[in-house]
């Protein structure tokens, strides 16, 4: 993206950062635990991902570990990296629920001054991916609103796949969209009528329901590119062009350059003129 370039490549070698999650443990030598801990993710997600992919499984634990990859994603990715700094030097690990216990008395332990080194330091972005799991009231708002939005349009790839509504509120979680494989989009929303709008989707016209999915297909997209930091991708050079070219002549429009990004929350709030 930075130097305006397309080629072919396997996304097994551009969406890659090597010795991004190599850090020194206390006796100086580079370990790459980190690293570690993301494959062990990796490989609890997969299976939900291929369940939901070929069933459609959205069974109340398939949501749950999706809602987890989610913020997982969120903080993993160089895109969040400045988000993560700014968060790191306000929250200790102590804010973030990492805490000692015994029976029902806390014990008077600051665990921030054990996290001492750049390498605990990283363990944060796996605290703040969890956050929204720690108390019942905040997940249940988020778990109740969210829901799985189905396109023949596959989605673009990009190395910033989690995008939030760019929003200023009070909310501490905020809408997101967040394209799990192809033809799947995980959609996080306060905003709207989850359940009107799958019953639109559901049974709605055909011809309203179609162009629907493919204004908030498009605009997904859209938002991908223009989150993306260095790469993203696509099968088709064809469509990928189309995006492109989309995205470009945004760019060109004063108005629209900062906010390309909020273009699929606003077909998403405004679902009620396609009813």
């Amino acid at each position: 993206k930075i130097e305006d370039k397309i080629f072919e490549a396997n996304p097994i070698n551009i969406f890659v950062e090597n010795n991004r999650n190599t850090f020194l443990n206390e006796e100086g030598v580079k370990h790459d635990i980190i690293e570690q801990i993301y494959t062990q993710l990796d490989s609890l997600f997969a299976p939900v991902l291929q369940d939901v992919k070929v069933s459609g499984n959205l069974s109340g634990n398939n949501l749950k570990q999706l809602l987890f990859l989610t913020y997982v994603m969120k903080w993993r990715v160089p895109q969040y990296d400045e988000s993560f700094n700014n968060a790191k030097g306000v929250f200790s690990v102590d804010d973030l629920g990492l805490g000692l216990k015994y029976e029902e008395s806390q014990l008077k332990v600051e665990m921030e001054s054990i996290f001492n080194t750049d390498f605990h330091q990283e363990l944060k972005r796996f605290l703040l991916a969890v956050q929204p799991f720690r108390f019942s009231d905040d997940f249940k708002r988020i778990y109740n609103n969210s829901f799985i939005v189905y396109s023949e349009f596959p989605a673009i790839l990009g190395d910033c796949p989690v995008n939030e509504a760019p929003i200023i509120s009070d909310e501490v979680y905020e809408d997101f969209v967040f394209p799990l494989t192809p033809y799947l989009t995980l959609v996080h929303s306060k905003r709207i009528d989850k359940l009107e709008l799958q019953s639109f989707l559901d049974t709605g016209k055909e011809e309203k329901v179609n162009q629907f999915i493919k204004d908030f297909s498009i605009a997904r997209d859209l938002s991908t590119l223009a989150l993306s930091g260095r790469f993203a991708g696509y099968h088709d050079k064809y469509y990928f062009n189309i995006i492109l070219d989309g995205y470009k002549s945004a760019l060109k429009k004063e108005g629209l350059r900062g906010m390309i990004n909020a273009t699929v929350f606003n077909i998403l709030y405004n679902y009620k003129e396609y009813l």
